[in-house]
């Protein structure tokens, strides 16, 4: 029986399809071996170029290709940022190239910037202070010059402060409140107390002066053999009223008034028969 390259039953034989599918190094290189080759091959020792990978040297080579993959990219672009980050790779091994590009490099350059910067935003706050400080304090140094100053006028507010608060005067004479004059007017038979000329309230009896005592008007009249005394306070909205006595009547008494004068926190009259009454005002 013969026998031929598939074997005894026509099917290959693994070696056969091998060596049939797998040429050898002769024929790849296009002539057939011979012992000469096996005399060129020699063996590499150890740091003459070739060396494999393993997991203790892995991070060391994958910052190597990082590396190389960074100076090719730099090549390709001309941004300085790049291309001090492929210097730094090549230098460091790739180890500080990440580093690198964090953000720009801090150059003496940069630094000035910062610093004039910074100058410039206190510069803006000083005048900012220094310009609110004058608006608040200009309006009190004029306040404080006007006082210093020998012929200045008082101020409204310094005349009411100045003004006195218990006056006692004649009809026909005035008495002031709060920058407002007030006196006892007529008109016919009719006696009215007036604000700056404007009738405030009008009078039974017929009056014998005008008092101011502490922001009130008080108004001694005669009527009809008798006396009274009237209080008006002075406020938007008051009426007038009589002043009552200890008893809880009206205070007055008989006959005509001959004096009324302020005692303390009283008013003193006297009268046509000779009679002196004590009139609480506050």
């Amino acid at each position: 029986m013969v026998t031929n390259q598939f074997g005894r039953h026509g099917a290959p034989s693994h070696a056969a399809h091998s060596a049939a599918g797998r040429p050898s190094a002769g024929r790849a290189a296009g002539h057939a071996p011979s012992a000469a080759d096996g005399q060129r091959l020699t063996t590499i020792h150890a740091g003459q170029g070739a060396r494999i990978t393993t997991r203790e040297n892995a991070s060391e080579a994958a910052d190597a290709a990082r590396a190389n993959a960074q100076r090719r990219f730099a090549k390709r672009h001309s941004s300085p940022q790049l291309t001090a980050v492929a210097n730094g790779a090549r230098r460091d091994g790739g180890s500080h190239a990440s580093h690198a590009a964090e953000g720009p490099e801090r150059t003496g350059k940069n630094i000035l910037k910062v610093v004039l910067l910074a100058i410039g935003v206190l510069l803006v706050l000083a005048l900012l202070v220094r310009l609110v400080t004058g608006l608040l304090t200009g309006g009190q140094e004029s306040d404080q010059q006007q006082a210093a100053r020998p012929d200045a006028e008082p101020t409204q507010a310094e005349q009411i402060a100045n003004e006195q608060q218990q006056v006692e005067v004649s009809v026909g004479e005035s008495v002031t409140f709060q920058g407002q004059s007030f006196s006892i007017s007529q008109d016919g038979g009719t006696y009215s107390v007036t604000r700056d000329g404007a009738v405030v309230f009008n009078l039974e009896g017929t009056p014998t002066g005008l008092v101011l005592y502490n922001g009130s008007l008080v108004v001694p009249e005669n009527r009809d053999g008798g006396w009274d005394v009237v209080s008006y306070m002075i406020a938007d909205g008051s009426v007038p009223a009589y002043v009552m006595g200890a008893d809880g009547n009206a205070a007055g008494g008989s006959g005509d008034i001959q004096s009324a004068t302020l005692d303390g926190s009283a008013l003193k009259v006297t009268d046509s028969t000779g009679a002196t009454t004590s009139v609480a005002l506050g």
